[in-house]
């Protein structure tokens, strides 16, 4: 099965449930090496790391909700790359 047009959850809990982790969605367009993330909460850049999921991106657009922590806290770290 293709995945392509699928969106993904690198973590799904909130800042009261973290359990799951915190807020973001990703997806990968391999044909154009570029990654679109939907928030970017405090555990997410470990996360991220954790799993190379940034092997062969070129382009990284964040989509950012508001600005919560559980949705902004390693928008730095990314920032930085």
């Amino acid at each position: 099965m293709k995945d392509n047009n699928l969106l993904k959850f690198i973590e799904n809990g909130s800042c009261f449930n973290t359990d799951f982790g915190n807020n973001s969605t990703y997806y990968i367009d391999k044909k154009n090496q570029s990654l679109l993330l939907i928030d970017c909460g405090e555990s997410i850049f470990e996360r991220i790391m954790k799993h190379k999921l940034l092997e062969n991106i070129k382009d990284i657009d964040i989509l950012i909700t508001h600005m919560h922590t559980d949705h902004i806290g390693s928008l730095f770290s990314m920032l930085f790359l």
